[in-house]
């Protein structure tokens, strides 16, 4: 819950048992944690402000009655990559942590959904200057996936996964994530100016 206690566990620096404290400030968000050509992100992501350093990672972020609420993992820095913590820290939910586990524990592997198709923000200026709909703009619907067999074209502006507003990329993502493969959703979406609905199920690429 935002604005709930936290407490992040872990040994920043090398100085172990360290406590840090702070509040939950935001939920569900996407990080881009990708270094040079490696592309890497957090899906769903706990933002608090307790400070997280390197050191943190992989360490418990709890609440104030010592459940496990999330998994520490980065921490926002300046661009000039000094000054350490600036209160823009995330943590992996403990939930999603905990079925990728259960998964690596009894397959060897985890799975992750996706709708099958590949996107673009629809930016304000790009909405002003051609009327569509703030949203994922389909660039490319992938065969053989949900989007394809739910109906979605190229073209297509997705609005919605289920009651989650999609305005971006990154939100479709995350509403995407909060799925287990072989779930049915419905997808909202605008085509040549009409608000459209279809149930898509998303599953495991591949």
């Amino acid at each position: 819950m935002v604005g709930q206690p936290v407490v992040a566990a872990g040994s920043p620096l090398g100085l172990s048992a360290t406590i840090t404290a702070g509040v939950v400030s935001a939920l569900n968000r996407y990080v881009d944690v990708g270094q040079g050509e490696e592309p890497a992100a957090l899906i769903n992501a706990v933002q608090t402000d307790a400070a997280v350093n390197p050191g943190n990672s992989g360490g418990p972020l709890a609440d104030c009655a010592g459940r496990q609420v999330g998994v520490n993992s980065a921490g926002a820095q300046t661009p000039d990559g000094g000054g350490g913590s600036i209160g823009l820290n995330f943590a992996i939910p403990i939930d999603f942590a905990v079925s990728v586990a259960d998964q690596l524990i009894k397959n060897g592997r985890a799975e992750h959904p996706v709708l099958g198709v590949l996107s673009v923000t629809v930016t304000d200026e790009m909405a002003r200057s051609t009327g569509l709909p703030r949203g994922a703009y389909v660039e490319q619907v992938l065969p053989g996936l949900g989007a394809a067999r739910g109906g979605l074209r190229a073209g297509d502006v997705i609005t919605q996964v289920g009651d989650v507003a999609v305005t971006s990329t990154d939100q479709l993502l995350v509403a995407v994530q909060a799925h287990r493969p072989g779930d049915t959703v419905q997808v909202g979406f605008q085509r040549a100016g009409a608000p459209q609905r279809a149930g898509v199920t998303v599953a495991t690429p591949g």
